[in-house]
C-alpha cells in the first residue's frame, strides 16, 4: 500500500513531481524550471452528483478535489500548524509583520485570471470579504478583524487578537478572484465557467454527470521556480466523472473506465490482498486527513438535547467503532475519536486516547437517561445532508433503540439541510464533518466560537460563558494545560460527540505512481506522477 507522507511533500522527493529537481522557498517545494511533461488526461471519480465550481463553497466535499487547480490563494501551507516562515507564497510575493496583529501582504503585479482580468489588492480584499460572509471559512470569521487595500498590490490584514496560527490560517486557502467579474457574472457562470486564477480552467460542465478541467495555457505564473506543488500541470486535462454507488466505482476501476477513485471497505477486497497490498494492475494511495465525523447536539430550548444527562446518555449508547465500520471505513484506515477533534491538529494531547471518552456502555447510558428526568418514549430527530454515508445514522438509530430512544432520520439535499440546520426546531442531532485548519483548537472554534456565531452562541445554540473563556484562552496561548482545560470541560458538558476519522484511500490504475497531498490530506490531482506507458481511461 503506497502512502505519500507530508515529509515527501516537504522534501519534494522523486515521488513528488515526476522526478523533477525541486527547489524550496521557506522550506516548501516548488517546481523546478525544467519541463516534467504532461499526460493527455486523467479520469477521476466524483462521489456525488451535486457539485459547484464557484470559489467560495469551501468545505464542500467535491470542492476539495479541484479548488487548488482552478483558484489561486495567497499562500500554501506544508502542514497543519506550520509557522508563517514555513508557508510559501503563491499570489503573495512577500509578507511583512507590522505588529503582532497586523500583517502586510504584497502580491505579484502581473496576476491575471483566465479571462484576462487583472488581480489587484482590491480583488484580494473582495475575495476575503466574500469568504467571510459565506460562513464557510470559519477561521476567517474568527481570526480576521479587517482586510484593507493599502495600494494596488499591498493588502493589510488585521487580526482580532494576537493568536498562534491565526495569520497562517488566514493567508492560506481563500480563493482569490476578480471582484468585477464575480459581481457581474450570473450564478450559473460563477458555478460552471468561472474566471480562474489557478493553473487550470473549467473546460466544460455537464450537470450531475461530469466536469472537465484543462490546463490554463496562459497561467500568470510563468516562472516555474515560483510555482508550488499545487501549481503543477502534469496532465493536459482532468475529467471528473460522477459515480455515487461504491459498487459501480469498483466496476469502473476494474473495467478501466476511470483512472483513480476513493474507495471504502465494501469494495476493498477487489483491489487489496489480505496483507493490505495492492493487487496487480492497481496502486493504492493513503492520505491522512484533518477532517473528522461528529454528532452535534442541539442545545437550544427547542430540543430535548439541551439536557446534559440526555446528551451523555446518547453518547454512552453509541459505539463509535461500529459506526465507523458502518460508514464503510477500511479496517486500519480509521481512528475512533477521543474528543470533538482529531489528532491532525497541532497541540493534540495523545493521553486523551487512553482515557474514557463516552466509551460504549449501555448501563451508563441508561443511568444517565434516568438522571435526565425525561421519562420514557423519547423521540429525537437526526438531520443529515445527502452525501453523508447513511450507515452512520442507521447504526446510531439501532444503538439508541437499545436504551429506548426512537431516532427519526431526516436526509435532505445540501441547500435544504443547511436551511433546516439553522432552524433549532428542525433537529436534535446533526451529522457533520468538521475540519482542523491548523491547531487542534481550530476545529473547536469552527463550531463553538461565539465570535463566529454571535447571539446564537455557537453553531448548536450553546450559551456557556465558561466554554467561551476556556476556548479563547486555549486559542490564544496554545498552552497544553489550557488545551486540556477546554477538552475536559467540553467532554463533561457533552455539547457534541466526536465519532471517528476516516483516512482517504484512493485506488488508481498502476500507471499512476503517486498522488501528492496537501496539508489538508487532499490529493493534488494536478501533480500526480505517471509511468511512461500510462494510458488514460478516456
Amino acid at each position: 500500500m503506497k502512502q505519500i507522507s507530508r515529509r515527501d511533500f516537504l522534501r519534494g522527493s522523486a515521488a513528488g513531481v515526476a522526478g523533477a529537481a525541486l527547489t524550496g522557498i521557506c522550506g516548501v517545494p516548488v517546481l523546478a524550471s525544467e519541463d516534467v511533461g504532461m499526460v493527455d488526461n486523467v479520469t477521476i471519480v466524483v462521489p456525488q452528483a451535486s457539485f459547484d465550481l464557484s470559489p467560495f463553497v469551501y468545505g464542500n466535499r467535491v470542492y476539495a478535489m479541484f479548488y487548488w487547480a482552478i483558484y489561486g490563494t495567497l499562500m500554501v501551507s506544508p502542514n497543519l500548524g506550520a509557522s508563517l516562515d514555513e508557508l510559501v507564497g503563491r499570489m503573495a510575493k512577500s509578507v511583512t509583520t507590522v505588529s503582532d496583529t497586523v500583517y502586510d501582504v504584497e502580491i505579484y503585479d502581473y496576476i491575471v485570471d483566465s479571462q484576462g482580468n487583472e488581480i489587484k489588492a482590491e480583488d484580494v480584499v473582495f475575495s476575503y470579504e466574500q469568504a467571510r460572509d459565506s460562513g464557510r471559512y470559519s477561521y476567517v470569521s474568527s481570526y480576521m478583524e479587517s482586510v484593507t487595500a493599502i495600494d494596488d498590490y499591498t493588502v493589510e490584514f488585521t487580526l482580532t487578537e494576537a493568536m498562534p496560527g491565526a495569520t497562517e490560517a488566514i493567508l492560506n486557502s481563500v480563493a482569490i478572484v476578480n471582484a468585477e467579474w464575480y459581481s457581474n457574472a450570473t450564478e450559473e457562470e460563477i458555478g460552471t465557467s468561472p474566471a480562474c486564477t489557478g493553473p487550470y480552467t473549467v473546460e466544460s460542465v455537464t450537470s450531475g454527470t461530469e466536469f472537465v478541467l484543462a490546463v490554463n495555457e496562459n497561467y500568470w505564473q510563468t516562472d516555474a521556480s515560483l510555482r508550488t506543488i499545487v501549481d503543477a500541470q502534469n496532465t493536459k486535462k482532468m475529467t471528473y466523472t460522477v459515480i455515487e454507488e461504491m459498487s459501480m466505482v469498483a466496476i469502473a476501476l476494474e473495467n478501466h473506465e476511470v483512472d483513480i477513485a476513493e474507495i471504502d471497505s465494501t469494495v476493498s477486497n477487489n483491489f487489496l490482498d489480505d496483507d493490505g497490498n495492492a493487487l496487480d494492475g492497481y496502486n493504492v494511495h493513503v492520505t491522512v486527513v484533518p477532517r473528522f465525523d461528529v454528532f452535534e447536539y442541539n442545545c437550544s430550548e427547542d430540543s430535548l438535547m439541551s439536557n446534559q444527562y440526555l446528551r451523555q446518555a446518547v453518547s454512552y449508547a453509541l459505539d463509535a467503532e461500529q459506526i465507523m465500520i458502518a460508514n464503510g471505513t477500511l479496517t486500519g484506515m480509521g481512528t475512533v475519536s477521543h474528543d470533538f477533534c482529531n489528532s491532525a491538529g497541532a497541540g493534540y494531547n495523545y493521553d486523551w486516547d487512553e482515557e474514557d471518552y463516552y466509551d460504549y456502555d449501555i448501563d451508563k447510558a441508561k443511568e444517565c437517561l434516568e438522571q435526565s428526568g425525561l421519562g420514557d418514549n423519547i423521540t429525537l430527530t437526526l438531520l443529515q445532508s445527502t452525501g453523508v454515508e447513511e450507515g452512520i445514522a442507521v447504526a446510531a438509530q439501532a444503538m439508541l433503540s437499545a436504551i429506548g430512544i426512537d431516532l427519526k432520520i431526516v436526509t435532505a439535499e445540501q441547500a435544504t439541510s443547511d436551511t433546516m440546520y439553522m432552524d433549532s426546531t428542525q433537529w436534535d442531532i446533526f451529522t457533520r464533518m468538521v475540519s482542523t485548519s491548523d491547531y487542534v483548537t481550530s476545529g473547536w472554534a469552527a463550531r463553538f466560537d461565539n465570535s463566529i456565531w454571535g447571539d446564537q452562541g455557537t453553531a448548536n445554540w450553546t450559551q456557556d460563558d465558561t466554554l467561551q473563556d476556556l476556548l479563547h484562552t486555549a486559542m490564544s496561548t496554545q498552552d497544553p494545560e489550557d488545551i486540556d482545560a477546554f477538552h475536559y470541560y467540553f467532554t463533561e458538558m457533552c455539547y457534541g460527540y466526536g465519532l471517528f476519522t476516516a483516512n482517504k484511500v484512493l485506488v488508481s490504475q498502476d500507471g499512476i505512481e503517486a498522488a501528492m497531498e496537501t496539508y489538508e490530506g487532499n490529493p493534488v490531482y494536478t501533480s500526480m506522477t505517471y509511468t511512461d506507458d500510462y494510458v488514460s481511461a478516456s
